[in-house]
């Protein structure tokens, strides 16, 4: 499949496992040059050597989505690295652990940690698309939970 994506910087949060991981893979086949950023530094170590593995320009930034700040510095530092982005993947997710239902209702914090994650995701995407020179950048928005 050609998505015509050939030489375009495509930036993945969360790229460092998981769906993240394997979406910035598959932009990474299609000859998009990759930002990808996670909290875990030794599965963003990992993710840059095999993505690097598969010919691809890679770039990578530890980043927590949910701390302030965090985004903001991976999408500026991965801009200046490739001169510019064309799409940005907001991939957030994680657990409460155990019932969601019931982590929701019994523990609201914890939960929110989880949700904020994803609303700080959506932000980004507000906020990228706002800074796109000439409005030609692209978003996708990918949020999962589970136990």
């Amino acid at each position: 499949m050609d998505l015509h994506l050939n030489g375009r910087v495509a930036l993945v949060t969360g790229g460092s496992r998981g769906i993240g991981r394997a979406i910035a893979s598959r932009l990474a086949a299609e000859g998009a040059r990759i930002g990808i950023c996670g909290r875990d530094s030794e599965a963003l170590t990992q993710a840059t050597a095999d993505l690097h593995l598969a010919d691809s320009d890679v770039f990578s930034l530890k980043t927590d989505v949910t701390r302030p700040g965090d985004v903001e510095r991976f999408v500026d530092a991965a801009a200046e690295y490739f001169g510019g982005v064309d799409l940005l993947v907001a991939n957030v997710g994680g657990t409460v652990g155990g019932d969601l239902v019931a982590a929701v209702a019994g523990a609201p914090k914890a939960a929110g940690d989880v949700f904020g994650g994803r609303l700080a995701g959506v932000e980004m995407l507000l906020n990228f698309s706002d800074e796109s020179e000439g409005g030609g950048g692209e978003e996708v928005g990918v949020s999962a939970a589970f136990e």
